[in-house]
């Protein structure tokens, strides 16, 4: 899921769980991140 589309399901401070969500989505995109990179790398060791 792209970091765009993930953006529009943080929820509103005043729902409840707001805060559970949002360290989620935070986890979710660190582990994007950390994916990311190791893709580039894979990408400079095929080169």
């Amino acid at each position: 899921m792209k970091k765009e589309q993930f953006d529009q399901y943080i929820p509103d401070d005043e729902r409840p769980g707001a805060e559970s969500m949002r360290e989620t989505l935070q986890q979710k995109r660190e582990q994007d991140k950390s994916i990311d990179s190791r893709k580039k790398q894979d990408l400079d060791l095929e080169r």
